[in-house]
């Protein structure tokens, strides 16, 4: 099936931060900023109003930096909560005090070849923050099979709670009226959950089932994902160098935003961006390669941008607008 599709932007202003595993794009309002992480170097990003990059480099604290999501609180404007190799913690924007949160490691693996850490993680309509998680063995890189989970974190003075386990890879998590979507990237399908704010985690976690189908298996597979106020998936693809809408009826595939032939395949999540959440910002990724293959493929790992008109154009209609993040409820 043919699709109408357009070509992504490359970000100039963010050209020379390229990232080996460019993730979880987030547009920040109050600080109106957008911000993304380079997982593997534990690397934050933050493109300012101006277009003004910052890179905040946090290898000290932690090996990972693999999602990033505001607080609520006006108190806490410049604080981000963060998913790193071991779980949880807190991050200054403006004093760069790095605080673990005190759970610790909460993924509990034992084994000396592997090494688990947080992936995707975004904060649901009640204030909650969901994190997974996935687990690599550290001599073949390979991700171990339904060996991650997926927990939730209710305030920052709660522990954080398993709720959902045989994962594998868990990404993909966006909220539309009383739908969840969450993404297991291996099954090459976006799940979705019955969301009530008044419902258990238990009970919302329940009623997960496949909606989506996005390919038979490797390549593609899904990645991050963001809903539109239409309530139309966009899903970025991991060896499909795009961003597909999904209608969230049929499941059936409607436009697609391509990364240019020289970003390689390699697109891993997106987010709405701009003063309306108008603008879809992507982040690609060169995960493991060769020196070979990265010089084949010189824009791999740099963030993308889809302006309006041309969503509009790729939508056959006038572009629909992104939905904002929800903030996490410090609670403290």
């Amino acid at each position: 099936m043919s699709l109408p599709t357009t070509i992504a932007k490359l970000v100039q202003c963010a050209r020379s931060f390229k990232s080996e595993l460019g993730e979880a794009p987030i547009f920040i309002d109050h600080l109106q900023s957008l911000l993304w992480v380079d997982v593997l170097h534990a690397k934050l990003y933050v493109k300012d109003s101006t277009d003004t990059v910052t890179e905040h480099n946090l290898k000290q604290y932690t090996e990972h930096i693999t999602t990033v999501v505001p607080v609520a609180e006006p108190q806490y404007k410049n604080t981000l909560i963060l998913g790193t190799t071991e779980g949880f913690a807190r991050y200054d924007l403006s004093t760069r005090i790095f605080e673990p949160h005190p759970s610790g490691n909460i993924h509990g693996v034992a084994e000396t070849e592997c090494q688990a850490r947080s992936n995707d993680g975004k904060v649901d309509p009640c204030g909650r923050f969901w994190l997974g998680s996935l687990v690599r063995n550290l001599t073949t890189l390979d991700v171990v099979d339904k060996a991650g989970a997926l927990y939730v974190l209710d305030t920052w003075n709660s522990t954080p709670t398993r709720v959902m386990e045989d994962i594998t890879i868990s990404n993909g998590l966006a909220w539309h009226e009383n739908t969840m979507w969450y993404t297991d990237s291996p099954t090459a399908h976006i799940d979705t959950m019955v969301f009530n704010e008044t419902d258990a985690i238990e009970t919302i976690c329940s009623t997960r089932q496949p909606r989506i189908k996005v390919s038979n298996g490797y390549p593609p597979v899904p990645d991050g994902c963001v809903v539109d106020t239409e309530g139309y998936v966009w899903s970025a693809l991991f060896g499909a160098g795009c961003v597909r809408r999904y209608d969230p009826v049929s499941g059936e595939a409607v436009a697609e935003i391509a990364l240019p032939k020289e970003a390689g395949l390699q697109s891993t999540a997106c987010a709405w961006g701009g003063e309306h959440y108008e603008d879809l910002y992507i982040t690609s990724a060169h995960e493991f390669w060769s020196e070979e293959e990265c010089n084949a493929f010189p824009l791999a790992g740099c963030l993308f941008v889809c302006k309006a008109d041309e969503i509009a154009e790729v939508c056959n209609a006038t572009a629909p607008l992104g939905c904002p993040s929800f903030k996490f409820r410090m609670g403290c």
